[in-house]
């Protein structure tokens, strides 16, 4: 099996861009549920569509890498006639994933729904030098995000997209009948004699014309009875498609149904983040991070840890900035707070638990905000 190298791209720094955000999370933290939906649904082609990020939330810098074999060009560097071919490719890509996120849009699941509005989300870039081929595979950096400011550029993406349809061909050129050939005009010399052309009659007997002219009927006798079993095909294909009776209305969840004027309160962890107030253990490692969820009600929220024999040193992150942290690797029990006050959507915070030992263990739990 070869080993593929993940290539940088670029980085970026949230200083400058913006994340946008879908069920609580920031949509890069949502790649491997991203890559997973369209390795399903598409193809592994769509999939690499988005660059690995690499997030380190005490700078608050994402790295963006490749993890597709071949050399990384940007789009914009490339010569006419090779960047018109990855506009067209980078085009299908997206243009595929649009309409996948429009099917499941209308399906009327609340799961689908967060699934489509993530896919979207995706398919914003900062800028269009954020866009690379890496071999054959376009690869777009920065997804998720878009420049701070109102007034900065949207779509960029869509807009590319449309810029590479090919012109719609010409109209067909309107061809004149030829004029009527006009009669030749009367002789007026009253003894010129009237020619008739001689009648030459058919070869052959009366039964041979006629056996001439039977293949026509069959001809004509063939295509009419294509029609009517085309005709009939057709209405059995509408009759199977119309139901005359109506649907079973689809099971409502309550909690998805929002009341006007006021947004619906937001109580389930998206996939791959754990709730609050689970139990949580590992060990055997330098480095374990784990994201859990606290919802949009504010509150002081309490970690209870036991570090047993071997110290380690846990710090808690929201939005990049550490909110809570034991300073130092520590041994036993102890506790930490914090307040959380929900902002801009977000609604997980970020736990680390560090040691120098490898062969180390703990346990945790994070309560919900009171």
């Amino acid at each position: 099996m070869s080993l593929v190298i993940r290539q940088l791209l670029g980085t970026t720094h949230h200083s400058e861009v913006e994340a946008r955000v879908a069920s609580g999370l920031p949509i890069h933290e949502m790649t491997e549920q991203i890559r997973l939906e369209l390795r399903r649904s598409l193809s592994e082609q769509h999939a690499l569509l988005f660059a690995e990020p690499n997030a380190n939330a005490a700078t608050g810098q994402i790295q963006w890498y490749a993890s597709t074999e071949g050399k990384a060009r940007r789009l914009s560097e490339l010569p006419t006639e090779e960047r018109q071919a990855a506009e067209a490719r980078l085009a299908r890509l997206t243009t595929d994933i649009e309409a996948h996120a429009a099917r499941l849009s209308r399906s009327g699941v609340s799961q689908d729904q967060h699934v489509a509005k993530a896919l979207n989300d995706a398919l914003e870039i900062p800028r269009e030098t954020d866009i690379f081929m890496v071999g054959a595979q376009p690869v777009v950096a920065a997804w998720g995000h878009v420049l701070r400011g109102a007034a900065m550029p949207r779509h960029i993406l869509r807009t590319l997209a449309e810029r590479a349809k090919p012109p719609a061909p010409p109209p067909s050129p309107v061809v004149e009948p030829p004029p009527a050939e006009q009669p030749a005009p009367a002789s007026s010399d009253p003894t010129a004699a009237v020619v008739t052309p001689p009648v030459t009659p058919p070869s052959g007997s009366e039964s041979e014309v006629t056996k001439r002219r039977r293949p026509r009927l069959w001809v004509w006798l063939g295509l009419i009875l294509l029609g009517l079993l085309l005709a009939v095909l057709v209405a059995l294909w509408l009759a199977d498609r119309i139901d005359p009776r109506p649907a079973p209305p689809s099971p409502v969840d309550p909690g998805d149904v929002p009341t006007p004027g006021v947004p619906p309160p937001v109580t389930k962890p998206p996939p791959g983040v754990l709730a609050c107030s689970a139990a949580t253990s590992s060990g055997r490692g330098t480095l374990t991070r784990n994201r859990h969820y606290l919802g949009d009600e504010p509150g002081l929220v309490t970690i209870r840890y036991e570090m047993h024999s071997v110290p380690d040193e846990m710090r808690v992150y929201y939005r990049g900035r550490v909110v809570a942290t034991t300073g130092r690797p520590v041994s036993g029990t102890g506790t930490l707070s914090f307040r959380y006050q929900p902002e801009d959507a977000i609604y997980t915070v970020l736990v680390e638990v560090a040691s120098a030992e490898v062969q180390t263990g703990w346990d945790y739990t994070l309560g919900c905000p009171q």
